[in-house]
């Protein structure tokens, strides 16, 4: 008795945990999703009037890039197809970014910020949210809302 019992409770363990352990990866979010209308106009003030996604391969590096128009500047958000293979010098390949960037901490994930980008990493995946308004420089507090929305779309 006590031998079939273990060997159910065996077999319902190893057929379930293939499962359980799928879940636990974050399917790699999409460009164009990850941040809607409603977050761009609530975080910045922006109505965004169109979307154009893209897909990078440079250097090794490969992934999506969506860009996000509005009359008052462009969202660009990426998202790797794996790890931190973003474009440009970035706080996770270049020395004298990291030194400039700024963690934030407490959110449920890894969070940087640095130059008008937030980095957000999670479960094993890494996106970006870059803002580029047309009239003046984008400060910490523009950006830092964005990683917010981004965990959302990395559960």
């Amino acid at each position: 008795m006590y031998r079939a019992a273990f060997a159910f409770s065996l077999a319902v363990a190893i057929s379930v945990s293939p499962v359980l352990v799928s879940a636990q990866r974050s399917a790699r979010p999409d460009a164009c999703k990850l941040v809607d209308d409603v977050s761009a106009f609530r975080l910045l003030g922006w109505t965004i009037d169109s979307r154009e996604k893209r897909p990078y391969a440079i250097m090794g590096a490969s992934g999506t890039i969506c860009f996000l128009h509005a009359s008052q500047g462009q969202i660009i958000v990426t998202v790797p197809d794996r790890g931190i293979d973003f474009v440009g010098a970035t706080p996770y390949n270049d020395a004298n970014a990291k030194s400039l960037a700024r963690p934030v901490y407490g959110l449920g994930g890894d969070v940087i910020l640095y130059n008008g980008t937030v980095y957000v990493t999670r479960y094993k995946r890494s996106v970006s949210v870059h803002v580029v308004p047309n009239d003046a420089p984008t400060s910490y507090p523009d950006v830092e809302g964005f990683a917010r929305v981004a965990l959302r779309h990395m559960r």
